[in-house]
């Protein structure tokens, strides 16, 4: 530090350097002691981490033990006293350093960890005491040396005598020129020092001694001077005492002042044990904070609504006279009371004197408040039975209300003491949330009541929780955030009246489009529900980011404030800062509660470095303002200060994770906003949000990769960055989905592919922000891929090929190496194997076994009569299929001979897929049939003959896109042996280009052949296994010599022995293919698979009635036959095992028995394609002729599943003979094959349970046991039912069970084989094998040099050319997605035309009673019902719906107004229908005029000319009955009976309406309507312009009005006038008595505000009643309240 502060040209005085050697340990030891606090406390074993704080401080003790002995020799060599201090401290310190490092080695190694860790503390802390020790000594060594000098200075004063002048002049001379120059030299150390200083005031005092040393010495000169000329003047010798006297007094006061600097280490030996008991205590408070009870607050609140609910509702049913559910509804409102009071005590409890939260005065607060809530209960008890014991007696009502008011005041009181913003909004999201599903399933079981209620709570809830998001949105300073969070509350608000639209829909007409439409608005409007709580609600990351830009503009403005002077200001910025700090502290301290141990000791010890930087500002500030701005020191300080608080803001927010969080609830809110756009198929907004989505995430995964990096967990590091990259990865995908789905708006997979990725996206973001909010259940493709996803893992394993590489060819050079031996282990532990992609074969065989698996599983579903579960396993199996078909397509398309099917194979292909394409669906309607009569053996017989067929298409498709190793051996070898002889014939030609060509394509098929051939040889005894070996490793090795020997032949045509040496080479590599053939007997074992594929190719074709493809089969079945013989006949000859030669010359003898039968009976199908007998007998005897084909694989290749393979296809053909005797009615052929059966299933079985121990996938252990299982009990079950069958041979049924029953055996015996198989073999697992074999020859010292080296070079090979296709290109999808957008332009979100108010009121109007109607209120709501349904197949957005609507609605409230009496409501009610009235007539008019067919025209004026005079006479009679004193009974019948003429004529205009617009009656030309002022012309009479759009819809009946239904007394509330509305105004206003007003407003009386803040009366928000097992629970309507608390 002292050569770099001389470097630097800066101060580089003894006491800053130290000073900065004190900071930089500070640091230091504060992060040290921060580890061993976690460490020790944990007795763990010591991390990497630990290490770093050890060097670190380590590194600082040796840097100060190095400059002090320096000084030392230095600075204070004349000062030998201070010298050896410095020395000795030095000494001292550099022995406690070595306990200290010798400490950390003993934990290292040490038994008793918890003894070491207690030393290591011990040594840490006495080497830190010795530390701090030094630095007093060297820092107090420039003191002392001032001192020194000054004691000096003093001796010299002492030795000038004034009398020496005369007797001694010479020597006066001398001690004067000492003592001056003594005085002077102190001067200078004493400026030194005062600029050292850091007390203003002792810098201004030491600048002033300085000065009067230096005048006070140049006096004691010059008066010496005039002494010396004029020695026994007595003044002058006066004067010079005089001067020595003030001389000594100035040196004094130096000294005195000295003596009272440089104190600030003298507490320093103690200050690090404080900072490290400071962190233990902080830790510990820490971890209670962490073990806190979370609070109540939103449960409360929650609670409290739906306590308020109740109470409403219990009026609600006084209203209607349903005394029964009235009591039901007392009872929960007190079980919720109940439950308020008790959350409300526990709430208490945290904020008691030993709680969490320690708060005597809200902790009484809140008891006081459970206690109010107990006490007047009871009352409201009293008073709600009395209202309802009396129903008729007012009194008694309103001692209710009354009672109702004081327990709404006393739940208020509650509510007021724990109300904040993020409780607020969670409340409210719970309720609505609950409104919604409770009004689906009232509108699903058509509850029309319910539905009008809870449609009413959901647009009450909606309105509070769209106010509070918009209020925190206004609260947010991060104006992205802001902009995000009013943009969901818009779409919020959007959704909500689809929601109302869609319940309404489903309860007039509960068809599945409807009900589908119902569920897909519902989640829509959850989503955004659940969107706005998380975008909305604060996190303690966000409130720090603007905590610390606080902290940062106060700072500032400190600083300002003491620049200018600005004392006052000054005080009142510390004190903002010091709340502000302990804010910051607050906050963090909350964050730091969910990090891990270690993270939470370092931001505590960054806390508690900020509290000490802020206090030397507020200090610097202070002493800068006292100087009116003028101490450079100060201002060089205060701006110090500054910079260092901004830096540890910084290091917090990085701590913390804040910035991260920060911009994941950025990114999480466009996501959220995308998901909207999508479901409103806004594209232009799709396309904004991606592109921020796209440049947010650019900012995001630099932070979290940081945030993995500062991570000490490595579960919470691995999470961080897998899901990063798997956010990577989505991100581009989720483009590219989008734009699939813009292309074609009517792509229902691409929008939920879409939908889901966004969700994904979103889920990851949360386990990003909060380690408690990871979802293990995401699938990951990242981690599944390596690290760097899909192309990034397999570049990632290339870029590792050198090393490794390097590793072998050492290892091929000394076998013993052990640092070779170590980086070859290092290498593999490395590779990322999950980094590599299958190719298409594979993916084709994998999705093969999965739609097997979906088949059996809709099997399964069928037997068991589960309809559901067939209709799920048919949607897997759709799913996979539609996969596998993308698969095999590219398969037939792919450019690599070893794999390309030739020309037959991918015709088998591509009839297999358009086979299964018909099949499938089939198989569905069948497995319904079966699911729905589980007994019709019929129809099981042919689900699985069905099945059958399809399982024979699954393996010809395997067979022709997949094969088994042999078939792939035999194609590889094929095209090594076609490269072969292009090479040779390139290198006779002497062309270099095309060797090289021929090259590439030789390797590339003997890496293919050498790989299928080690699987091959897997299975069969060592010696062969062995042999196989031993030939792929001669081939391998041959490459690279063929590869250098041909490019030199082709080189050199003329060189005759490079040719030949070439073509020997070429040959030798034929031989060795040839070898390979032999070895893995892949001729016979792949045509006896190809003999198999045939066969179901000819079953397939002759039973679907294609006699040429049937005829083709038979001509290449017969050909394959023939090679198959002489493949047999070669393998009997080679081989040497007697027993083998029997099974294969048996299995031979017994196909070639077969085949002529076989295609006679092929014949027969083909002649009669309908004969279902002739179909079976062909059924059986393919399974006939399998079974010797099956043999003859397990003879050549005894592995366990081709025995197993082999003994299922024996009992297959069994069964199937059976099938014949039994239907021939031969009964003793019959006992005979019976009890052949049971000795083949004996075997099966247990060859199935062997394999079950064998294998180690627990999938496949679970389904061989389970079919094992099924097929000994389907075989106990066999022969009776094949005894029955062939003793009735007639009998069509007992002949279908039989054929049912087999098949179900067969089935389990396909599921048994399949299980036994292993999975095909990936191109990661063909790596895995070869790395092991190299491992395993690299450990054992035991290395073929050329074959180890040669295997090395080919997994390296094999991975460099490994296919990089990565994700989508990001910034391509982006492009396209903008121009996907811009050319559908700007579209408009669908918004709903009828209001809030009127869809409240369609939906209470569906929801009133249909019984008889007998007052007057009764009979005009009657009136009102049947004109709502005579509209209910109008289409929303036409005027003549809505003006009928607004025509019914106002009846609606004109009924309510006569029921409660409102004389002014009644005549408000009249004049709105008689406006819509004539509204409706000035739309139709123009219809009728321009109707073409002239008797609809006449019907349609004459209804619509009646309908305007009951206009006119509705209004007056209305008044007319408003007027009247008591019940005016002729009034009420004229009205009654206008309202119901009304209704006629409403009924024919709109039958009219529907003829005209279904018989296009209209003219062309509209002479009706004239343009808008923009230029267009308003909308037709029907809504939409499209001819279908307002047609009625078929099946819809004729608009009519029905009797007056029978009614009860109205529900009180939901009137939807505006204005004073005793029931309950749903518009804007006051609302004047019971009900709740929807709009804000004040509510007076029983009314209820939907805005926040308190509502008087009844009609606040209500909602779901606790279900009967937490509670009581609503009694009433099909639909319940709700799940219960």
């Amino acid at each position: 530090l002292a050569v770099a502060h001389k470097m630097s040209g800066e101060p580089n005085t003894v006491s800053q350097i130290v000073e900065r050697i004190i900071e930089t340990m500070s640091d230091s030891v504060s992060q040290l002691m921060m580890l061993l606090v976690v460490y020790q406390e944990r007795n763990a074993e010591p991390q990497p981490s630990l290490k770093g704080g050890i060097d670190m401080v380590q590194n600082t003790a040796d840097t100060l033990h190095n400059v002090a002995n320096h000084m030392a020799a230095n600075e204070f060599g004349e000062y030998p006293d201070i010298r050896r201090k410095i020395e000795d401290a030095s000494a001292i310190l550099k022995v406690k350093s070595k306990e200290f490092q010798d400490s950390y080695q003993s934990l290292l190694v040490t038994q008793n960890r918890a003894q070491s860790w207690s030393q290591l503390v011990e040594a840490t802390k006495e080497m830190l005491r010795k530390t701090v020790e030094l630095l007093q000594v060297v820092y107090g060594a420039e003191r002392e040396r001032v001192i020194e000098a000054a004691r000096r200075a003093l001796e010299a004063m002492n030795g000038v005598h004034p009398d020496g002048a005369q007797s001694n002049p010479r020597d006066f001379t001398q001690d004067v020129s000492r003592a001056a120059t003594q005085a002077n030299q102190l001067a200078e150390m004493v400026r030194g020092k005062a600029d050292d200083a850091s007390n203003p005031q002792q810098r201004r005092q030491l600048n002033e001694l300085a000065s009067e040393l230096n005048s006070e010495s140049k006096r004691l000169i010059d008066d010496a001077n005039l002494l010396l000329r004029d020695r026994t003047n007595p003044q002058l010798i006066g004067k010079v005492e005089d001067d020595l006297a003030s001389l000594n007094d100035s040196i004094g006061r130096t000294q005195r002042v000295l003596n009272d600097m440089n104190r600030e280490l003298d507490s320093a030996g103690s200050s690090f044990d404080s900072k490290a008991e400071q962190l233990r205590r902080n830790l510990e408070e820490l971890e209670v904070s962490s073990n806190s009870k979370p609070s109540f607050d939103q449960d409360i609140l929650y609670l409290a609504k739906k306590e308020r609910a109740e109470m409403d509702f219990l009026q609600e049913d006084l209203d209607e006279g349903d005394q029964d559910a009235a009591a039901q509804s007392l009872d929960n409102v007190k079980a919720y009371n109940d439950q308020l009071a008790r959350l409300a005590r526990k709430e208490a409890d945290r904020y008691a004197p030993n709680g969490s939260s320690p708060d005597p005065q809200m902790h009484q607060n809140l008891l006081n408040a459970a206690r109010q809530l107990d006490a007047v209960l009871p009352q409201y008890m009293s008073a709600g039975k009395g209202a309802i014991q009396r129903p008729d007696d007012d009194n008694a009502r309103n001692n209710l209300d009354q009672k109702q008011e004081i327990l709404q005041r006393a739940i208020d009181d509650l509510t007021a003491l724990v109300s904040n913003p993020n409780a607020e909004i969670n409340a409210s999201a719970r309720k609505e949330l609950e409104d919604l599903d409770a009004l689906r399933n009232a509108a699903r079981e058509g509850d029309g009541p319910m539905v009008s209620r809870y449609a009413k709570q959901a647009v009450q809830e909606n309105n509070i929780l769209n106010d509070l998001a918009r209020n925190a949105a206004h609260n947010r300073q991060d104006p992205v955030v802001r902009e995000q969070i009013l943009e969901a509350c818009d779409e919020l608000q959007r959704l909500l009246p689809h929601e109302l639209l869609a319940a309404k829909n489903a309860l007039e007409d509960p068809s599945p489009q409807n009900l589908n439409q119902l569920d897909s608005s519902t989640e829509q409007l959850k989503d955004q529900i659940h969107a706005i709580v998380d975008i909305s609600t604060t996190r303690p990351e966000t409130e720090l980011i603007a905590a610390c830009d606080r902290e940062r503009a106060i700072v500032e403005k400190m600083k300002n404030d003491a620049n200018r002077g600005d004392g006052a200001s000054v005080l009142r910025d510390h004190d903002d800062l010091l709340q502000n700090t302990d804010l910051i502290r607050d906050l963090s301290k909350e964050i730091a509660a969910k990090k891990e141990r270690p993270r939470q000791a370092q931001i505590v010890a960054t806390l508690n470095k900020l509290d000490d930087q802020v206090a030397k500002a507020n200090q610097h500030a202070k002493v800068l303002a006292d100087s009116r701005g003028q101490d450079p020191a100060a201002r060089s300080a205060l701006l110090a200060d500054q910079q260092q608080i901004a830096k540890t803001l910084e290091e917090l927010l990085d701590l913390t994770d804040a910035n991260l969080v920060a911009e994941s609830m950025r990114q999480k809110g466009d996501l959220h906003n995308m998901r909207g756009a999508l479901d409103a198929g806004d594209s232009s907004s799709l396309a904004e949000n991606a592109q921020s989505i796209a440049q947010r995430h650019s900012t995001l995964v630099p932070l979290a990769r940081a945030a993995a990096a500062r991570s000490e967990d490595p579960l919470r590091k691995k999470q961080l960055l897998e899901d990063i990259e798997e956010l990577d990865r989505l991100l581009p995908e989720t483009i590219a989905q989008s734009n699939r789905y813009l292309q074609n708006p009517n792509d229902e997979e691409a929008r939920r592919s879409v939908r889901q990725s966004i969700a994904t996206m979103s889920d990851l973001l949360s386990g990003i922000c909060d380690p408690a909010e990871y979802n293990p259940n995401i699938q990951r493709h990242s981690s599944a891929h390596g690290a760097n996803g899909n192309n990034g893992g397999a570049d990632r394993l290339k870029s590792m090929m050198p090393d490794f590489l390097n590793a072998a060819r050492r290892l091929s050079t000394n076998p013993a190496d052990p640092l070779a031996q170590r980086q070859m282990q290092d290498s593999f532990d490395a590779m990322d194997f999950g980094a590599l992609a299958s190719n298409d074969q594979d993916k084709v065989a994998n999705l093969l076994n999965q739609e097997r698996s979906a088949l059996d599983e809709m099997l399964r579903a069928a037997d068991r009569g589960d309809a559901a579960g067939v209709n799920a396993a048919y949607d897997k199996l759709q799913k996979v299929h539609k996969d596998l078909a993308a698969a095999a397509q590219n398969l037939i398309n792919s450019d690599d001979p070893t794999i390309r099917p030739d020309e037959r194979r991918r015709q088998d292909i591509l009839d297999s897929l358009q086979a299964l394409d018909r099949l499938l669906p089939q198989a569905h309607q069948q497995a319904l049939g079966v699911a729905a009569n589980p007994s019709d053996n019929n129809a099981r017989a042919q689900l699985y003959n069905t099945a059958d067929q399809i399982r024979k298409n699954f393996d010809v498709l395997d067979a022709a896109a997949v094969g088994v190793p042999e078939t792939r051996i035999l194609q590889a070898a094929q095209a090594e042996k076609d490269a072969l002889d292009r090479l040779r014939n390139a290198v006779r030609a002497g062309d270099v280009a095309g060797a090289e060509r021929a090259l590439e394509d030789v390797k590339h098929a003997n890496e293919v052949l050498c790989d299928e051939s080690r699987v091959a040889g897997q299975f069969r005894d060592p010696a062969s296994s062995q042999r196989i070996l031993d030939t792929v490793a001669a081939l391998e090795s041959l490459m690279p010599v063929l590869a250098q020997d041909s490019r030199a032949a082709a080189s050199r045509p003329a060189d005759t022995l490079a040719q030949r040496k070439a073509l020997a080479d070429c040959d030798q590599c034929e031989a060795l293919i040839n070898q390979l053939l032999d070895d893995t007997k892949a001729n016979a074992i792949a045509l006896a698979h190809q003999e198999i594929a045939d066969l179901d190719k000819l079953d397939k074709h002759a039973k679907a009635g294609d006699a040429a493809a049937a005829a083709a089969d038979v001509n290449h079945l017969v050909d394959v036959h023939k090679s198959l013989q002489k493949a047999i006949t070669d393998e009997i000859a080679r081989s040497n095992d007697p027993r083998a030669k029997d099974n294969l010359q048996g299995a031979l003898n017994e196909l070639n028995s077969l085949m002529r039968p076989h295609i006679e009976k092929t014949k027969a199908v083909m002649l009669n394609p309908h004969d279902q007998k002739a179909k079976d007998a062909l059924t059986s005897s393919t399974a006939a002729m399998k079974a010797p084909l099956a043999q003859i694989i397990a003879t050549l290749k005894p592995s366990p599943e081709n025995v197993i393979g082999a003994t299922g296809e024996r009992e297959k053909s069994l069964l199937g003979q059976l099938r014949e005797a039994a239907g021939r009615g031969d009964q003793p052929q019959t006992e005979k094959l019976l009890a052949d059966v049971a000795v083949v299933n004996n075997k099966m079985t247990q060859l199935a349970r062997d394999q079950a121990g064998r294998i180690a996938d627990p999938a496949s252990q679970k389904q061989l046991l389970d079919s094992a299982q099924q097929l000994d009990q389907l075989h106990q079950e066999l022969p009776p039912i094949a005894r029955a069958a062939a003793a009735n041979p007639g009998d069509a049924r007992a002949q279908s069970k039989l054929a049912a029953h087999t098949a179900k055996m067969e089935n389990a015996i396909d599921m048994i084989t399949k299980a036994s198989r292993p999975p095909p073999e990936s191109e990661t697992a063909k790596i895995k094998r070869l790395s092991a074999a190299l491992l395993r020859q690299s450990k054992s010292g035991r290395i073929d040099s050329a074959r180890f080296l040669s295997a090395a070079q080919t997994l390296a090979g094999y991975i460099n050319g490994l296919p990089t296709d990565g994700p989508a290109d990001l910034d391509s999808e982006l492009r396209k997605l903008q121009e996907n957008a811009a050319r559908q332009g700007r579209t408009s979100r669908v918004v709903v035309s009828s209001s809030l108010d009127q869809l409240l009121g369609f939906l209470k109007d569906i929801g009133k009673d249909t019984h008889d109607p007998k007052t007057f209120d009764e009979m005009i709501q009657a009136v009102a019902n049947d004109i709502n349904k005579t509209a209910r197949y109008g289409d929303d957005s036409d005027p003549v719906t809505i003006h009928t609507r607004n025509i019914a609605l106002a009846l609606s409230q004109l009924a309510e107004a006569a029921k409660t009496g409102r004389r002014q409501e009644m005549i408000q009610a009249g004049r709105d229908a008689a406006q819509h009235i004539n509204l409706l007539y000035q739309t139709l008019l123009p219809l009728a005029n321009q109707c073409q067919d002239p008797r609809t025209k006449d019907r349609l004026l004459r209804a619509i000319q009646a309908m305007k005079n009951y206009s006119t006479q509705l209004k007056i009679l209305t008044a007319v009955k408003a007027g009247s004193s008591g019940q005016d009974a002729d009034t009420e019948d004229q009205l009654v009976s206008v309202a119901r003429s009304l209704g006629s004529n409403l009924a024919e205009s709109l039958s009219c309406v529907y003829t005209i617009k279904g018989g296009k009656l209209l003219d062309s030309k509209p002479s009706y309507s004239r343009p808008s002022a923009g230029g267009r012309a308003p909308p037709s009479a029907f809504g939409s312009s499209s001819s279908s759009s307002s047609a009625a819809p078929r099946g819809a009946p004729a608009p009519r009005v029905a009797p007056a239904p029978r009614g009860g007394p109205a529900p009180r509330g939901g009137a939807a006038a505006p204005g004073p509305a005793r029931g309950g105004a749903v518009g804007a206003g006051p609302a004047a008595g019971r009900g709740g007003a929807v709009a804000p407003g004040p509510a007076a009386g029983r009314g209820g505000a939907v805005a926040p803040g308190p509502a008087a009366g009844r009609g606040a928000a209500v909602g779901a009643g606790p279900a009967r097992g937490g509670g009581p629970a609503p009694v009433r309507g099909a639909a319940t309240r709700g799940r219960g608390f």
